[in-house]
């Protein structure tokens, strides 16, 4: 649940982010949930 949370989080702030790749920032969110 706090994964999902997690990435649920990680679209929103792809959706606002000013970067061309939001998929950059879930992958981040992945590793770094990984770890």
């Amino acid at each position: 649940e706090f994964a999902l949370e997690q990435i649920d989080n990680a679209v929103e702030y792809a959706k606002s982010s000013p970067y061309p790749e939001p998929l950059d920032a879930l992958t981040n969110v992945y590793f770094e949930g990984g770890k």
